[in-house]
């Protein structure tokens, strides 16, 4: 590959690396989302950040699942290199499709655990209808349930922290890969263990 480097110092100076976010920012962005809503007691302004909340939450899997996909590129082909080792730890969260003809298009899904109630949240949520909240007691935000039916509802803080606890989870894998350290190796154990 032949570079121009007094086109790519020219390049490089019109660039403000300091513009683009961590990798990290969508996880902090969910923190503080979170954070707020565990002070917020007024409901309206509760549903605004557990959307905000949703939305981050969604995006930091697929932001991750998508740089998974494409970490590197191949310098003589130039098509995207998948970090294998971080798309291992993305797929014990969510599921990863990415097209073979556009591998920068990478779409993510949840089909288990807390993350599928998020997944389903945030898309009802985002296109369909805003989150529906009751107050079922007097500790809120605590008390601040998803639902319109009085005792069918779940506590709203409370699973907003699962939800966090999957994306630190993911997060330490991500640390894990930078050091080589993921996946850990496999144990073999004796039969009779």
């Amino acid at each position: 590959m032949n570079v121009d480097t007094e086109e790519l110092k020219q390049f490089m100076a019109s660039v403000d690396l300091s513009s683009s976010a961590g990798l990290d920012d969508k996880a902090e962005e969910c923190r503080f989302f979170l954070a707020l809503a565990e002070t917020e007691t007024d409901r309206a302004r509760f549903r605004w950040l557990v959307s905000a909340f949703l939305s981050a939450a969604y995006s930091y899997f697929e932001h991750t699942a998508f740089w998974a996909c494409i970490a590197c590129t191949d310098e003589d082909t130039g098509e995207d290199i998948p970090d294998e080792a971080l798309l291992s730890a993305v797929r014990e969260h969510v599921d990863v499709k990415q097209n073979k003809k556009y591998t920068s298009y990478v779409q993510t899904t949840a089909t288990r655990g807390i993350l599928k109630r998020l997944y389903a949240l945030r898309h009802e949520n985002a296109h369909l209808s805003p989150l529906s909240i009751m107050s079922v007691g007097l500790s809120l935000p605590e008390d601040f349930h998803l639902g319109w039916k009085v005792g069918s509802g779940f506590p709203l803080l409370a699973f907003c922290k699962e939800v966090m606890t999957e994306i630190g989870q993911l997060q330490c894998k991500a640390v894990a890969c930078e050091a080589g350290a993921w996946p850990p190796p496999s144990q073999d154990f004796p039969e009779d263990y």
